[in-house]
Protein backbone atom coordinates (compact mmCIF):
# COMPACT_ATOMS: atom_id res chain seq x y z
CA UNK A 1 0.00 0.00 0.00
CA UNK A 2 1.30 3.24 -0.87
CA UNK A 3 2.81 5.80 1.58
CA UNK A 4 -0.01 8.58 1.67
CA UNK A 5 1.23 11.72 0.35
CA UNK A 6 2.83 14.97 2.25
CA UNK A 7 0.58 17.32 1.43
CA UNK A 8 -2.12 14.41 2.93
CA UNK A 9 -0.26 14.28 5.94
CA UNK A 10 0.12 18.52 6.50
CA UNK A 11 3.10 18.69 4.86
CA UNK A 12 2.58 20.62 2.23
CA UNK A 13 6.51 22.27 2.04
CA UNK A 14 7.26 18.82 0.68
CA UNK A 15 6.45 18.17 -2.81
CA UNK A 16 6.53 14.89 -2.99
CA UNK A 17 8.68 12.28 -0.61
CA UNK A 18 12.46 11.39 -2.16
CA UNK A 19 13.22 7.91 -3.58
CA UNK A 20 14.15 6.90 -0.06
CA UNK A 21 12.13 7.99 2.34
CA UNK A 22 8.83 6.18 1.91
CA UNK A 23 10.97 3.00 2.76
CA UNK A 24 12.62 4.87 5.83
CA UNK A 25 9.41 5.53 7.12
CA UNK A 26 7.38 2.43 7.30
CA UNK A 27 11.11 0.88 8.60
CA UNK A 28 11.08 2.99 11.83
CA UNK A 29 7.35 2.39 12.44
CA UNK A 30 7.46 -1.09 11.69
CA UNK A 31 10.70 -0.87 14.61
CA UNK A 32 8.71 1.10 16.81
CA UNK A 33 5.24 -0.93 16.89
CA UNK A 34 4.77 -3.26 19.68
CA UNK A 35 5.72 -6.55 19.08
CA UNK A 36 1.99 -8.00 19.79
CA UNK A 37 1.11 -5.61 17.27
CA UNK A 38 3.83 -7.49 14.82
CA UNK A 39 6.46 -4.97 15.23
CA UNK A 40 9.99 -4.68 16.38
CA UNK A 41 8.87 -3.04 19.63
CA UNK A 42 12.00 -0.96 20.34
CA UNK A 43 12.10 2.18 22.68
CA UNK A 44 15.04 3.97 20.45
CA UNK A 45 15.26 4.11 17.28
CA UNK A 46 17.97 5.96 15.25
CA UNK A 47 18.28 7.33 11.67
CA UNK A 48 21.48 8.16 10.77
CA UNK A 49 21.41 9.36 7.17
CA UNK A 50 23.05 11.62 5.82
CA UNK A 51 23.01 15.22 4.68
CA UNK A 52 20.51 15.53 1.92
CA UNK A 53 18.49 12.77 3.00
CA UNK A 54 15.67 14.53 3.86
CA UNK A 55 15.26 13.72 7.70
CA UNK A 56 13.17 15.89 9.38
CA UNK A 57 10.36 15.23 6.21
CA UNK A 58 10.92 11.48 7.55
CA UNK A 59 10.80 12.17 11.01
CA UNK A 60 7.75 14.35 10.64
CA UNK A 61 6.08 12.02 8.07
CA UNK A 62 6.33 9.14 10.80
CA UNK A 63 4.53 11.43 13.69
CA UNK A 64 1.95 12.20 11.57
CA UNK A 65 1.44 8.90 10.30
CA UNK A 66 1.89 7.11 14.00
CA UNK A 67 -0.81 9.45 15.29
CA UNK A 68 -3.57 9.26 12.71
CA UNK A 69 -3.80 5.47 13.62
CA UNK A 70 -3.40 6.19 17.20
CA UNK A 71 -0.17 4.38 18.00
CA UNK A 72 0.72 8.13 19.07
CA UNK A 73 -1.07 10.58 20.75
CA UNK A 74 1.65 13.08 21.52
CA UNK A 75 4.63 14.36 19.86
CA UNK A 76 7.48 16.56 20.84
CA UNK A 77 10.35 17.52 18.60
CA UNK A 78 13.88 19.08 20.02
CA UNK A 79 16.30 20.82 18.20
CA UNK A 80 19.70 22.24 18.79
CA UNK A 81 19.25 25.59 17.79
CA UNK A 82 16.28 28.42 17.86
CA UNK A 83 17.14 28.77 14.29
CA UNK A 84 16.79 24.94 13.41
CA UNK A 85 13.49 25.25 15.35
CA UNK A 86 11.95 27.78 13.22
CA UNK A 87 12.89 26.11 10.50
CA UNK A 88 11.02 22.23 11.53
CA UNK A 89 8.14 24.54 12.68
CA UNK A 90 7.64 26.21 9.35
CA UNK A 91 7.60 22.67 7.75
CA UNK A 92 4.95 21.22 10.74
CA UNK A 93 2.20 24.13 10.56
CA UNK A 94 -0.12 21.98 12.72
CA UNK A 95 2.88 21.93 15.31
CA UNK A 96 3.13 24.73 18.21
CA UNK A 97 6.39 26.26 19.43
CA UNK A 98 8.11 26.62 22.36
CA UNK A 99 10.50 28.58 23.63
CA UNK A 100 12.17 30.30 26.84
CA UNK A 101 10.81 33.03 29.03
CA UNK A 102 13.66 35.62 27.09
CA UNK A 103 11.63 35.34 23.94
CA UNK A 104 8.51 36.31 24.49
CA UNK A 105 6.96 40.10 25.12
CA UNK A 106 6.15 41.63 28.75
CA UNK A 107 2.20 42.11 29.03
CA UNK A 108 2.83 44.83 32.27
CA UNK A 109 1.88 48.32 31.20
CA UNK A 110 3.54 49.84 34.61
CA UNK A 111 7.06 49.29 33.23
CA UNK A 112 8.64 52.03 31.14
CA UNK A 113 11.58 49.71 30.05
CA UNK A 114 11.32 49.07 26.12
CA UNK A 115 11.45 45.33 24.94
CA UNK A 116 10.48 43.95 28.30
CA UNK A 117 10.30 40.04 27.97
CA UNK A 118 8.30 37.59 30.45
CA UNK A 119 12.30 36.85 31.82
CA UNK A 120 12.79 40.19 33.25
CA UNK A 121 9.31 41.45 34.04
CA UNK A 122 9.73 40.52 37.75
CA UNK A 123 11.87 42.88 38.18
CA UNK A 124 9.59 45.75 36.82
CA UNK A 125 7.17 45.38 38.86
CA UNK A 126 5.23 42.40 36.80
CA UNK A 127 2.97 40.25 38.52
CA UNK A 128 0.76 39.42 35.84
CA UNK A 129 1.81 35.50 36.61
CA UNK A 130 -0.12 32.83 35.32
CA UNK A 131 -1.68 34.74 32.69
CA UNK A 132 1.12 36.37 31.09
CA UNK A 133 2.66 35.90 27.37
CA UNK A 134 4.83 32.61 28.15
CA UNK A 135 2.79 31.17 30.26
CA UNK A 136 -0.05 31.31 28.06
CA UNK A 137 2.17 29.96 25.56
CA UNK A 138 3.19 26.45 27.97
CA UNK A 139 -0.59 26.27 28.25
CA UNK A 140 -1.52 26.27 24.16
CA UNK A 141 1.55 24.08 24.02
CA UNK A 142 0.58 21.53 27.10
CA UNK A 143 -2.87 20.77 24.93
CA UNK A 144 -1.17 20.19 21.72
CA UNK A 145 -0.90 16.81 19.47
CA UNK A 146 2.54 18.66 18.54
CA UNK A 147 5.20 20.80 20.03
CA UNK A 148 8.52 21.73 18.83
CA UNK A 149 11.24 23.09 20.79
CA UNK A 150 14.73 23.45 21.47
CA UNK A 151 16.68 21.35 23.87
CA UNK A 152 17.59 24.21 25.92
CA UNK A 153 14.21 25.42 26.56
CA UNK A 154 13.45 21.90 27.00
CA UNK A 155 15.84 20.98 29.67
CA UNK A 156 14.85 24.49 31.55
CA UNK A 157 11.41 23.13 32.11
CA UNK A 158 12.52 20.51 33.69
CA UNK A 159 15.52 20.98 35.60
CA UNK A 160 15.01 24.39 37.53
CA UNK A 161 12.63 24.39 40.66
CA UNK A 162 9.33 25.64 40.17
CA UNK A 163 9.12 24.73 36.16
CA UNK A 164 6.57 23.43 34.66
CA UNK A 165 6.78 21.57 31.78
CA UNK A 166 4.28 21.32 28.51
CA UNK A 167 3.20 17.64 29.68
CA UNK A 168 3.95 14.09 28.80
CA UNK A 169 4.42 12.62 25.35
CA UNK A 170 4.37 9.20 23.37
CA UNK A 171 7.27 9.88 20.98
CA UNK A 172 10.21 12.30 21.61
CA UNK A 173 12.45 13.13 18.05
CA UNK A 174 15.95 14.27 18.78
CA UNK A 175 17.17 16.16 15.99
CA UNK A 176 20.71 16.52 15.47
CA UNK A 177 20.98 13.33 18.35
CA UNK A 178 24.92 13.50 18.88
CA UNK A 179 24.98 16.64 20.49
CA UNK A 180 22.46 15.76 23.27
CA UNK A 181 25.30 14.85 25.70
CA UNK A 182 26.91 18.14 25.49
CA UNK A 183 23.17 20.04 26.03
CA UNK A 184 22.48 18.04 29.06
CA UNK A 185 25.95 18.86 30.52
CA UNK A 186 26.06 22.60 29.12
CA UNK A 187 22.52 22.95 31.02
CA UNK A 188 23.29 21.63 34.10
CA UNK A 189 26.85 22.84 34.27
CA UNK A 190 27.28 25.83 37.07
CA UNK A 191 29.48 28.53 37.05
CA UNK A 192 29.96 30.51 39.90
CA UNK A 193 32.01 33.78 39.45
CA UNK A 194 34.39 35.65 42.35
CA UNK A 195 31.30 38.17 42.47
CA UNK A 196 28.68 35.40 43.20
CA UNK A 197 30.92 33.59 45.87
CA UNK A 198 31.63 36.82 47.63
CA UNK A 199 27.90 37.92 47.78
CA UNK A 200 27.05 34.24 48.77
CA UNK A 201 29.06 34.41 51.70
CA UNK A 202 28.58 37.64 52.68
CA UNK A 203 24.75 37.21 52.69
CA UNK A 204 25.37 34.64 55.44
CA UNK A 205 28.30 36.04 56.98
CA UNK A 206 30.78 32.72 56.51
CA UNK A 207 34.34 32.52 55.99
CA UNK A 208 34.93 30.84 52.22
CA UNK A 209 35.29 26.95 52.07
CA UNK A 210 38.74 25.15 51.92
CA UNK A 211 37.67 23.13 49.00
CA UNK A 212 35.37 23.26 46.02
CA UNK A 213 33.47 20.05 47.37
CA UNK A 214 33.06 22.71 50.85
CA UNK A 215 30.48 24.84 49.09
CA UNK A 216 28.01 21.95 48.99
CA UNK A 217 27.15 23.30 52.93
CA UNK A 218 27.54 26.73 51.92
CA UNK A 219 25.28 26.46 49.38
CA UNK A 220 22.47 24.65 51.46
CA UNK A 221 23.12 27.57 54.15
CA UNK A 222 22.46 29.88 52.11
CA UNK A 223 19.18 28.48 50.47
CA UNK A 224 17.54 28.09 54.17
CA UNK A 225 18.76 32.03 54.56
CA UNK A 226 17.07 32.77 51.39
CA UNK A 227 13.46 31.10 52.02
CA UNK A 228 13.67 33.47 55.00
CA UNK A 229 14.54 36.67 53.02
CA UNK A 230 12.69 36.76 50.20
CA UNK A 231 9.68 34.23 50.36
CA UNK A 232 6.50 34.40 52.58
CA UNK A 233 2.87 32.84 52.25
CA UNK A 234 0.02 34.99 51.45
CA UNK A 235 -3.21 35.09 53.06
CA UNK A 236 -4.22 32.65 50.40
CA UNK A 237 -2.04 29.72 51.35
CA UNK A 238 -0.07 30.49 48.28
CA UNK A 239 3.66 30.55 48.13
CA UNK A 240 4.98 34.91 47.24
CA UNK A 241 8.75 35.03 46.29
CA UNK A 242 10.19 38.82 46.09
CA UNK A 243 13.41 37.95 44.74
CA UNK A 244 14.90 39.40 41.50
CA UNK A 245 15.98 37.86 38.77
CA UNK A 246 19.62 37.84 39.35
CA UNK A 247 19.03 36.45 42.57
CA UNK A 248 16.81 33.69 41.07
CA UNK A 249 19.57 32.49 38.52
CA UNK A 250 22.04 32.56 41.69
CA UNK A 251 19.06 30.19 43.45
CA UNK A 252 19.12 28.01 40.72
CA UNK A 253 22.82 27.48 40.74
CA UNK A 254 23.04 27.15 44.24
CA UNK A 255 20.52 24.33 44.06
CA UNK A 256 22.36 22.31 41.78
CA UNK A 257 25.41 22.75 44.27
CA UNK A 258 23.64 21.91 47.21
CA UNK A 259 21.85 18.95 45.48
CA UNK A 260 24.94 17.76 43.82
CA UNK A 261 28.40 19.02 44.62
CA UNK A 262 30.68 15.98 46.04
CA UNK A 263 28.40 13.25 44.41
CA UNK A 264 30.10 10.51 42.54
CA UNK A 265 29.06 11.66 39.15
CA UNK A 266 30.03 15.49 39.83
CA UNK A 267 33.11 17.22 39.30
CA UNK A 268 33.68 20.24 41.42
CA UNK A 269 36.40 22.31 40.67
CA UNK A 270 38.61 25.47 39.84
CA UNK A 271 40.77 26.03 37.40
CA UNK A 272 44.35 27.56 37.39
CA UNK A 273 44.36 31.12 37.71
CA UNK A 274 40.79 31.41 37.35
CA UNK A 275 38.46 32.27 40.15
CA UNK A 276 35.31 30.68 39.56
CA UNK A 277 34.00 27.69 40.98
CA UNK A 278 33.03 24.79 38.30
CA UNK A 279 30.36 22.12 38.70
CA UNK A 280 29.70 19.81 36.02
CA UNK A 281 27.96 16.26 35.38
CA UNK A 282 30.48 13.98 34.33
CA UNK A 283 28.09 11.31 32.40
CA UNK A 284 24.78 13.20 31.50
CA UNK A 285 23.54 10.14 30.86
CA UNK A 286 22.06 9.14 34.07
CA UNK A 287 19.46 12.77 33.51
CA UNK A 288 18.77 12.09 30.16
CA UNK A 289 15.66 10.02 30.32
CA UNK A 290 14.21 12.35 33.30
CA UNK A 291 15.31 15.64 31.60
CA UNK A 292 14.25 15.07 28.02
CA UNK A 293 11.96 11.85 27.31
CA UNK A 294 10.65 10.89 31.02
CA UNK A 295 7.79 9.26 28.62
CA UNK A 296 7.54 7.25 25.48
CA UNK A 297 9.50 6.24 22.39
CA UNK A 298 12.79 8.31 21.67
CA UNK A 299 13.81 9.11 17.79
CA UNK A 300 17.25 10.02 17.73
CA UNK A 301 18.30 11.51 14.09
CA UNK A 302 22.13 12.70 13.06
CA UNK A 303 24.46 11.29 10.21
CA UNK A 304 27.39 11.55 12.88
CA UNK A 305 25.45 9.92 15.76
CA UNK A 306 27.87 6.71 16.77
CA UNK A 307 26.86 3.97 19.64
CA UNK A 308 29.73 5.74 21.86
CA UNK A 309 26.99 8.66 21.45
CA UNK A 310 24.31 6.19 22.85
CA UNK A 311 26.60 5.26 25.31
CA UNK A 312 26.85 8.53 26.56
CA UNK A 313 23.27 8.92 27.05
CA UNK A 314 22.80 5.64 29.07
CA UNK A 315 21.23 3.98 26.35
CA UNK A 316 22.34 0.57 25.67
CA UNK A 317 23.34 -0.49 21.82
CA UNK A 318 21.03 -3.60 21.88
CA UNK A 319 18.05 -1.79 22.67
CA UNK A 320 18.31 0.40 19.93
CA UNK A 321 16.87 0.11 16.29
CA UNK A 322 19.71 1.22 13.82
CA UNK A 323 18.45 2.25 10.49
CA UNK A 324 21.58 1.08 8.39
CA UNK A 325 22.42 3.21 5.69
CA UNK A 326 25.67 2.48 4.47
CA UNK A 327 27.32 5.36 2.32
CA UNK A 328 24.44 7.17 0.62
CA UNK A 329 26.94 9.05 -1.54
CA UNK A 330 28.42 8.13 -4.84
CA UNK A 331 32.62 7.81 -3.68
CA UNK A 332 33.46 9.10 -6.71
CA UNK A 333 31.55 12.33 -6.23
CA UNK A 334 33.68 12.65 -2.70
CA UNK A 335 37.08 11.13 -3.10
CA UNK A 336 38.17 10.98 0.15
CA UNK A 337 42.29 10.28 1.16
CA UNK A 338 44.63 10.52 3.75
CA UNK A 339 47.39 12.21 1.62
CA UNK A 340 50.56 11.00 2.96
CA UNK A 341 52.71 13.97 4.60
CA UNK A 342 54.13 13.81 8.81
CA UNK A 343 52.92 13.66 12.11
CA UNK A 344 51.13 16.68 12.82
CA UNK A 345 51.91 17.49 16.64
CA UNK A 346 52.21 20.34 18.83
CA UNK A 347 55.91 20.25 18.91
CA UNK A 348 56.74 19.25 15.44
CA UNK A 349 60.64 19.62 13.77
CA UNK A 350 61.46 22.02 11.07
CA UNK A 351 61.42 19.58 8.11
CA UNK A 352 57.79 18.49 9.40
CA UNK A 353 56.34 21.90 9.19
CA UNK A 354 57.44 22.32 5.86
CA UNK A 355 56.62 19.28 4.09
CA UNK A 356 52.99 20.26 6.10
CA UNK A 357 53.24 23.85 4.95
CA UNK A 358 54.30 22.18 1.04
CA UNK A 359 51.79 20.04 0.93
CA UNK A 360 48.71 22.58 1.83
CA UNK A 361 50.18 25.16 -0.62
CA UNK A 362 50.16 22.70 -3.71
CA UNK A 363 46.90 21.70 -2.89
CA UNK A 364 45.66 25.31 -3.04
CA UNK A 365 47.56 26.13 -6.22
CA UNK A 366 46.02 23.21 -8.12
CA UNK A 367 42.63 23.81 -6.56
CA UNK A 368 41.93 27.60 -6.09
CA UNK A 369 44.52 29.38 -8.05
CA UNK A 370 44.58 27.48 -11.11
CA UNK A 371 41.37 25.43 -10.86
CA UNK A 372 39.41 28.95 -9.23
CA UNK A 373 37.68 26.10 -6.78
CA UNK A 374 36.97 28.01 -3.19
CA UNK A 375 38.12 25.34 -0.62
CA UNK A 376 38.16 25.43 3.48
CA UNK A 377 40.98 24.24 5.88
CA UNK A 378 39.65 23.02 9.22
CA UNK A 379 42.28 23.31 11.84
CA UNK A 380 42.63 22.32 15.56
CA UNK A 381 43.54 25.72 16.36
CA UNK A 382 43.77 29.57 15.86
CA UNK A 383 47.08 29.10 16.33
CA UNK A 384 47.64 26.77 13.53
CA UNK A 385 45.44 28.44 11.13
CA UNK A 386 47.47 31.79 11.54
CA UNK A 387 50.31 30.47 10.84
CA UNK A 388 49.36 28.46 7.69
CA UNK A 389 48.09 32.36 6.35
CA UNK A 390 51.47 33.96 7.47
CA UNK A 391 53.78 31.08 5.76
CA UNK A 392 51.63 29.56 3.22
CA UNK A 393 52.62 31.06 -0.83
CA UNK A 394 48.73 32.05 -0.71
CA UNK A 395 48.73 33.66 2.06
CA UNK A 396 46.49 36.65 0.72
CA UNK A 397 43.62 33.94 -0.35
CA UNK A 398 43.46 32.39 3.19
CA UNK A 399 40.63 34.44 4.96
CA UNK A 400 41.11 33.53 8.80
CA UNK A 401 38.25 34.74 11.13
CA UNK A 402 38.49 35.55 14.68
CA UNK A 403 35.50 34.31 17.24
CA UNK A 404 33.77 37.65 16.66
CA UNK A 405 33.57 37.55 13.08
CA UNK A 406 33.19 33.67 11.88
CA UNK A 407 29.46 34.11 11.03
CA UNK A 408 30.05 36.71 9.24
CA UNK A 409 32.85 36.06 7.62
CA UNK A 410 31.20 32.45 6.67
CA UNK A 411 28.19 34.50 4.79
CA UNK A 412 30.61 36.48 2.78
CA UNK A 413 32.48 33.44 1.63
CA UNK A 414 29.29 31.74 0.80
CA UNK A 415 28.07 34.57 -1.23
CA UNK A 416 27.53 33.54 -4.89
CA UNK A 417 29.73 36.43 -6.41
CA UNK A 418 32.94 34.70 -4.26
CA UNK A 419 32.13 31.30 -6.15
CA UNK A 420 34.47 30.25 -7.82
CA UNK A 421 37.39 32.72 -7.00
CA UNK A 422 39.89 30.40 -5.59
CA UNK A 423 38.98 31.98 -1.82
CA UNK A 424 40.45 29.97 0.95
CA UNK A 425 38.59 30.01 4.32
CA UNK A 426 40.86 28.58 7.47
CA UNK A 427 39.76 28.26 10.78
CA UNK A 428 38.90 25.87 13.35
CA UNK A 429 35.14 27.37 14.35
CA UNK A 430 33.79 25.53 11.02
CA UNK A 431 34.23 21.79 11.50
CA UNK A 432 30.82 21.32 12.67
CA UNK A 433 27.66 23.91 12.73
CA UNK A 434 28.56 25.34 9.19
CA UNK A 435 27.99 24.06 5.77
CA UNK A 436 29.60 24.60 2.37
CA UNK A 437 27.19 23.18 0.13
CA UNK A 438 28.19 23.47 -3.81
CA UNK A 439 30.09 26.16 -5.29
CA UNK A 440 30.61 27.34 -1.92
CA UNK A 441 33.51 25.23 -1.34
CA UNK A 442 35.06 22.05 -3.55
CA UNK A 443 37.68 20.50 -1.32
CA UNK A 444 38.32 20.12 2.54
CA UNK A 445 42.43 20.32 3.85
CA UNK A 446 42.24 18.75 7.40
CA UNK A 447 45.60 18.75 8.22
CA UNK A 448 45.75 17.61 11.88
CA UNK A 449 43.57 14.78 13.25
CA UNK A 450 41.35 17.02 16.14
CA UNK A 451 42.37 14.91 19.86
CA UNK A 452 41.05 16.05 22.41
CA UNK A 453 42.64 17.99 25.59
CA UNK A 454 43.56 15.72 28.24
CA UNK A 455 44.27 18.87 30.88
CA UNK A 456 40.66 19.93 30.80
CA UNK A 457 38.94 18.53 34.24
CA UNK A 458 35.83 17.50 32.70
CA UNK A 459 37.55 15.45 29.91
CA UNK A 460 40.02 13.60 32.72
CA UNK A 461 37.09 12.55 34.88
CA UNK A 462 35.49 11.05 31.54
CA UNK A 463 38.59 9.48 30.54
CA UNK A 464 39.47 8.08 33.59
CA UNK A 465 35.71 6.51 33.60
CA UNK A 466 36.01 5.59 29.77
CA UNK A 467 39.43 4.74 28.26
CA UNK A 468 37.54 4.96 24.80
CA UNK A 469 35.99 8.25 25.68
CA UNK A 470 38.20 11.03 23.55
CA UNK A 471 38.57 8.73 20.90
CA UNK A 472 34.95 8.36 20.41
CA UNK A 473 35.29 12.58 20.32
CA UNK A 474 37.42 12.63 18.22
CA UNK A 475 35.45 9.77 15.37
CA UNK A 476 32.62 12.22 15.92
CA UNK A 477 34.34 15.26 14.84
CA UNK A 478 35.70 13.59 11.97
CA UNK A 479 32.89 12.48 10.53
CA UNK A 480 31.40 16.48 10.81
CA UNK A 481 34.50 17.59 9.14
CA UNK A 482 34.39 15.61 6.23
CA UNK A 483 30.92 16.09 5.63
CA UNK A 484 31.52 20.04 5.30
CA UNK A 485 31.04 20.26 1.98
CA UNK A 486 29.44 17.43 0.91
CA UNK A 487 25.84 17.88 1.27
CA UNK A 488 23.71 16.44 -0.86
CA UNK A 489 23.55 13.67 -3.43
CA UNK A 490 24.39 16.10 -6.40
CA UNK A 491 27.43 17.87 -4.40
CA UNK A 492 30.75 16.78 -5.36
CA UNK A 493 34.15 17.67 -3.46
CA UNK A 494 37.35 16.66 -2.61
CA UNK A 495 38.40 16.02 1.07
CA UNK A 496 42.79 15.49 2.14
CA UNK A 497 43.80 14.20 5.46
CA UNK A 498 47.17 15.19 5.86
CA UNK A 499 48.09 13.80 9.48
CA UNK A 500 50.05 10.53 9.27
CA UNK A 501 48.55 9.54 12.44
CA UNK A 502 44.90 9.14 10.82
CA UNK A 503 46.01 5.86 10.12
CA UNK A 504 46.86 4.01 14.02
CA UNK A 505 43.42 6.09 14.84
CA UNK A 506 41.60 4.69 11.92
CA UNK A 507 42.83 1.04 12.25
CA UNK A 508 42.36 1.05 16.16
CA UNK A 509 38.97 3.12 16.39
CA UNK A 510 36.61 1.36 13.30
CA UNK A 511 34.17 0.42 15.27
CA UNK A 512 34.15 3.97 16.92
CA UNK A 513 33.48 5.49 13.18
CA UNK A 514 30.02 6.20 11.14
CA UNK A 515 29.45 3.51 8.51
CA UNK A 516 29.59 5.80 5.91
CA UNK A 517 33.35 7.67 6.40
CA UNK A 518 34.71 8.23 3.64
CA UNK A 519 38.37 7.35 4.48
CA UNK A 520 37.28 3.50 4.22
CA UNK A 521 36.65 1.60 1.26
CA UNK A 522 35.68 -2.14 2.44
CA UNK A 523 37.55 -1.98 5.45
CA UNK A 524 40.53 -0.33 4.08
CA UNK A 525 41.63 2.76 4.57
CA UNK A 526 42.28 5.39 1.13
CA UNK A 527 45.61 6.27 1.12
CA UNK A 528 47.82 7.70 -1.50
CA UNK A 529 51.50 8.92 -1.60
CA UNK A 530 51.10 11.69 -4.34
CA UNK A 531 48.25 15.05 -4.55
CA UNK A 532 45.66 13.03 -6.66
CA UNK A 533 45.50 15.55 -9.92
CA UNK A 534 42.40 17.99 -10.05
CA UNK A 535 38.84 15.89 -9.75
CA UNK A 536 37.19 16.95 -12.77
CA UNK A 537 33.51 17.72 -12.60
CA UNK A 538 31.08 14.82 -12.34
CA UNK A 539 28.43 15.01 -15.34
Amino acid sequence: MPLLTPTKLDLPQFDSWRDAQPGAIVELIDALTPVEDGGGGYDYVVLPDQAGFGKSGVYLGLSQLMRRSGSVNRTIIMTQSRGLQDQVGRDARFSEDMKGRANYPCQYKGSRVPNLTCKAGPDHGCEIGDTCTYAARKRTCSLAHTVVTNYACRLSMSLYPNSTGVGDFDLNILDEGHLVPDEITRAMAVELDGGEQARVLNDIDIPPPATPVGWQPVARRWLHWYTSEYTSIDRSGDLQDSADSETHDLRDKLVKVATCAGQENWLTYHRDGDDKLYMDVIWPGLYAKSALYPTGKVLLTSATITGKSLGQLGIAREKVYWRRTGGQFDPRRWPAVWLKTCQVKQSMPSHAKTKLLNTIDQIIRTRAVEGNRNGIIITPSYELANWIKKESQHGQRIVVPTTATTRMEVDRFKLPANHNRGVVLCSPAIGTGYDFPGDTSRWTIIPKVPYTYHGDPLTKARQERDGRYSDGLVAQELAQMVSRCMRGPEDWCEVFVLDDLIWPFLRRNQDLMVDWFPLYDRGSIKAVDWLPKLMEVPQ
